[in-house]
C-alpha cells in the first residue's frame, strides 16, 4: 500500500474508502499499472485525475479536488458519466477516441459548460488525456491532468471587446448615440436580456433621462420604467458605492427586487455604479436570462466600459456645447449685424453729421447693455444697475440731479436689452431737449412691482421749460419706444407734459407675456401700401429688425398686415389676418418657429425664411428647400426673394 502513503486529503480519503464493496475491489488487489499511476497522481502538485476501468471511475489528487466543485468528495470512485453529466457530450467522444486508437489528447481552452452550482457556467480548460495500459498491454484507464483557463479566455475576450468598443467611442460626438452603441455592444457580448444605463438625480432616484439608454434582446420589449421597488433596492445596495451582483435571481433575499427581476425574466443581475466626487451619478445594469456566476473579469469589464462611456459622453457633451456655442455666437453676431443694418436704414436725420451721431449713439447703447449682460454671463441684470450704468455720464448720486427709487428687480437678458434701448432713447431726449439739458433740471425714476406680476416705471423730468400739452408720437425714437414697449414687452407707454415737467409712464408684465397686439402705424410721412398690394405678415422678435422690414415692405409696395414676435402670436395672426406672404424668423425668443411654418404650408401661404443661423435645416423639416436669406441681409436680396414669391400672387 506504499502508493497510498502521504498526508494529503485525497490519500487519506482513498485509504479510508470502502473499496471492498466497490467495483475496484480491495486496494491490495489493484493491478500494478493502477497503483503506479495513482502513486504519480497523488504526489503531483498539478491537478491530476485517473479514469479507470470500463466505466471510467474517478480517482484524483488534492489539486484536482476543487475542479468538480460541490461534487467533491462524492465523485471519488464514481463513474465519469455521472460526475460529468453536464459535459459528457463533449468529453465522451474524446475518451472513446483515445481508448479506440490509443492516441493521447491535448486541448487548449476547451469550452465546457459545467453546471456545478445549480446553473450552467461557461468554463474553459486546457487538459490532456493519456492512455494507461495494463499488464496485458490493453488500455484500462486514462491519465488526466490540466487546469482551468476560464480567466485567461475571458480576459482575452473582454480585451478584444473593449478594444473594438473603444474604437467606436473614440470618434463619438453624440451622447445618445454613444449610449446606444455601448448598450448594443454590451448586450450580445454578455448574452444579456436587458442592458440599461440610468442617471441618478440628486436625492438618489434612478431615472430614464436624455443620457440614459436601453437595449433588449427582444426587439418588441418595452423600455423599462424602473419600478420603485427595483430602484429603492438597487439604490440601497449602492449606498456604499458597492456593486450589486446576483448570480441567481431566485436566491435574492429581497422579495420586492426578486419578484421585479423575475417578472422581467432575469436569471442573473448586475448593477455597477459610477461615482463622481463621492456622489453616485450613473448606474449600468445588466440582466441575463439564466443564472450565471459573475466573474471578477466580468465586473471589471463592465466597470471599464462604464468609465470609458462616461468619458465619451462628457466629450460628446463638450463637443455639443462647443457646436451650440459656436452656432449661438454666429447667430448673435448675425443678429447684431442685422440690427445695426436696420438701425442704419431706418435712422432719421437731416444731414450726414446728425445721422452719424444718432447712429453711433444707438449702436453704443446696444453694445453697452450687451457688455453688462455678458459680464453677468447672460444670467440677467438688475434694473437699478442698468439705469445706473446708462445714466452714469450725468453723475447722479447724493447731490446729483438724477435719483433712482425702487426694489431690487432682476431682469431677464432679453427684457434688459429692450429696456436698455428704451432708457437710452429717453435719456438721449432728456439730455438734448429735457431736464438733463436744463441747468436746474432734475430726473427722478421710480419703479414699483405689483404682486410680482406687473412692473410700473415712472420717468419724471422737472425743469424742462416746455409748454403744457401732450405732443404726438413722431420720429424714429418715439416710434421705437412704442414698438418696444407695446409689441415686445406687451406693455403700455404714455407721456404727459405740464408746466416745466414731463412724465413718461411705462407699465408692463414683469414676466414676458405674449401679445397679439397689432403693429403701430407706419412711419410719419409714409404714403402707405398701394392698392391691391400683397398682404404680408412680419414674424420677427427683434423690434429694430421688425421695424426695418416693415418699412422696407411698405417702400416696395407691400401691405404689412401686422407683426408678431412669438410663435403663439404668429399663429394667431396667420389665423385672423390671412396674410398672402410671410417673412418668418426661424428662431423667436429662443423657440423654433417650425409650428408657424407648418401652419403656413397647410394653408398654402408662401413664406421667406429670415435667420441668423447659417447651418442647414433637417431634411424632414418644413423649412427644408424653401427660400431663405441670412442676416444681415441687403435690400436687394430681400427685394429679389419677395418679387419671386409674390409674382404668382400678383398674377392671380
Amino acid at each position: 500500500m506504499s502508493f497510498l502513503v502521504g498526508d494529503g486529503e485525497m490519500a487519506g480519503r482513498i485509504r479510508d474508502f470502502d473499496w471492498a464493496n466497490h467495483p475496484f475491489g480491495p486496494a491490495e488487489q489493484w493491478p500494478q499499472s493502477l497503483r503506479s499511476a495513482l502513486g504519480i497522481c497523488l504526489n503531483s502538485a498539478f491537478p491530476t485525475a485517473i479514469y479507470w476501468g470500463p466505466e471510467l471511475r474517478l480517482l484524483y489528487n488534492d489539486a484536482w479536488s476543487v475542479i468538480p466543485g460541490p461534487r467533491h468528495p462524492a465523485c471519488l470512485g464514481a463513474r465519469a458519466e455521472d460526475v460529468w453529466s453536464d459535459i459528457w457530450h463533449v468529453i465522451e467522444p474524446q475518451f472513446s477516441h483515445l481508448i479506440r486508437t490509443g492516441e493521447g489528447l491535448n486541448v487548449e481552452d476547451q469550452m465546457l459548460p459545467m453546471q456545478r452550482y445549480g446553473y450552467v457556467e461557461e468554463t474553459y480548460w486546457s487538459y490532456n488525456f493519456t492512455p494507461i495500459r495494463g499488464e496485458d498491454g490493453a488500455i484500462h484507464g486514462v491519465f488526466n491532468s490540466g487546469s482551468e483557463s476560464t480567466s485567461k479566455v475571458l480576459q482575452q475576450r473582454h480585451s478584444q471587446f473593449l478594444l473594438a468598443l473603444y474604437e467606436v467611442l473614440r470618434d463619438s460626438t453624440d451622447a445618445e448615440a454613444t449610449m446606444a452603441a455601448v448598450c448594443d455592444a454590451l448586450g450580445p457580448h454578455f448574452g444579456a436580456s436587458r442592458v440599461v444605463l440610468c442617471e441618478v438625480e440628486q436625492g438618489g432616484t434612478l431615472q430614464q433621462s436624455p443620457v440614459s439608454a436601453h437595449w433588449s434582446a427582444d426587439p418588441e420589449a418595452a423600455v423599462p420604467d424602473h419600478p420603485s421597488a427595483e430602484l429603492e433596492t438597487i439604490a440601497h445596495g449602492l449606498e456604499g458605492n458597492a456593486i450589486v451582483r446576483h448570480d441567481d435571481v431566485a436566491a435574492i433575499t429581497s422579495e420586492a427586487l426578486r419578484k421585479q427581476l423575475e417578472r422581467q425574466g432575469a436569471g442573473a443581475f448586475l448593477a455597477v455604479p459610477w461615482v463622481e466626487n463621492r456622489v453616485l451619478r450613473h448606474v449600468l445594469t445588466l440582466s441575463l436570462p439564466d443564472p450565471r456566476r459573475w466573474s471578477d473579469e466580468d465586473v471589471s469589464t463592465v466597470e471599464k466600459v462604464l468609465e470609458r462611456t462616461i468619458g465619451a459622453i462628457d466629450r460628446a457633451k463638450a463637443a455639443q456645447r462647443e457646436r451650440v456655442m459656436a452656432g449661438e455666437i454666429d447667430h448673435r453676431a448675425r443678429n447684431l449685424l442685422a440690427v445695426v443694418s436696420a438701425l442704419a436704414r431706418v435712422n432719421d436725420a437731416p444731414d450726414v453729421d446728425s445721422f452719424r451721431e444718432k447712429f453711433l449713439d444707438r449702436v453704443m447703447a446696444l453694445s453697452h447693455t450687451h457688455t453688462l449682460l455678458a459680464g453677468n454671463r447672460w444670467t440677467g441684470l438688475s434694473l437699478r444697475r442698468l439705469l445706473h450704468e446708462l445714466l452714469a455720464p450725468y453723475n447722479y448720486g447724493a447731490a446729483s440731479r438724477v435719483s433712482l427709487e425702487g426694489p431690487r428687480i432682476l431682469l431677464e437678458p432679453e427684457i434688459a436689452q429692450y429696456l436698455g434701448m428704451v432708457f437710452h432713447e429717453l435719456a438721449t431726449n432728456a439730455a438734448k431737449h429735457g431736464a438733463l439739458r436744463a441747468k436746474d433740471g432734475s430726473l427722478r425714476i421710480v419703479w414699483t412691482l405689483h404682486d410680482k406680476q406687473r412692473l410700473d416705471i415712472e420717468w419724471c423730468e422737472d425743469g424742462i421749460g416746455v409748454e403744457d400739452g401732450t405732443p404726438r408720437f413722431k420720429g424714429f425714437g418715439s416710434m421705437l419706444l412704442r414698438r418696444i414697449i407695446e409689441q415686445q414687452l406687451a406693455g403700455t407707454i404714455s407721456k404727459t407734459f405740464a408746466a416745466g415737467q414731463l412724465s413718461c409712464d411705462i407699465s408692463m408684465p414683469f414676466k414676458m407675456v405674449d401679445t397679439t397686439r397689432a403693429e403701430p402705424p407706419a412711419p410719419v410721412g409714409d404714403p402707405g401700401p398701394k392698392r391691391d398690394a400683397v398682404r404680408v405678415l412680419v414674424v420677427e422678435d427683434d423690434p429694430i429688425i421688425a421695424l426695418d422690414l416693415s418699412a422696407a415692405l411698405t417702400e416696395l409696395g407691400y401691405a404689412v398686415v401686422s407683426s408678431a414676435r412669438t410663435v403663439e402670436s404668429a399663429l394667431a395672426f396667420v389665423e385672423e389676418s390671412e396674410p398672402q406672404l410671410v417673412l418668418l424668423d426661424l428662431n423667436l425668443a429662443g423657440e423654433s418657429s417650425e409650428p408657424v411654418g407648418v401652419a403656413l404650408v397647410e394653408r398654402d401661404v408662401p413664406f421667406l425664411q429670415i435667420t441668423g443661423y447659417e447651418k442647414d435645416v433637417r431634411p424632414d423639416s418644413v423649412f427644408a428647400n424653401r427660400p431663405r436669406i441670412i442676416k444681415p441681409y441687403t435690400m436687394s436680396e430681400l427685394r429679389e426673394q419677395l418679387d419671386e414669391l409674390s409674382a404668382p400672387l400678383r398674377q392671380s
